[in-house]
């Protein structure tokens, strides 16, 4: 099953342990395909530099390029396209809807309020992390 996760959920899922983290775990196992672009890449690796982020990272005894390079290889990269517009409140957040219209992927998964109050675009879902869990059933 393809997802997107929003940084948030990937970093929270990368770096501290919780409901994210399970989901992280079912796409090191091949449960979920996560898939991402150039774009949502580039936006964690300069989350990285936040100084919360920095600690965490320190915390865990981690190198932001290791944690990168077990994301990419942990997800599909896709190529970056700006087939919408969407999110008005934080245009942002379009490269998530855009992510998932470019891998086919039918659930984005974020706690943003912005995709959430969207809750559904043509065949794609956006759900918070809790409710995705019940969904697959983790």
């Amino acid at each position: 099953m393809r997802v997107v996760f929003d940084t948030n959920i990937i970093v929270s899922g990368l770096l501290w342990k919780g409901a994210t983290s399970l989901l992280f775990d079912a796409v090191e196992r091949g449960d979920l395909t996560l898939c991402i672009t150039q774009n949502i890449f580039e936006e964690i690796n300069r989350v990285f530099s936040y100084p919360h982020i920095k600690r965490q990272l320190e915390l865990n005894d981690l190198q932001p390029d290791t944690v990168l390079s077990h994301l990419l290889r942990c997800s599909v990269l896709y190529e970056d396209i700006h087939a919408v517009a969407f999110v008005h409140d934080d245009p942002s957040d379009d490269m998530f809807l855009n992510c998932a219209l470019a891998s086919n992927a039918h659930w984005i998964v974020s706690g943003d309020t912005h995709l959430k109050k969207i809750g559904k675009l043509g065949y794609i879902r956006i759900v918070s992390p809790a409710r995705f869990k019940r969904i697959i059933q983790l």
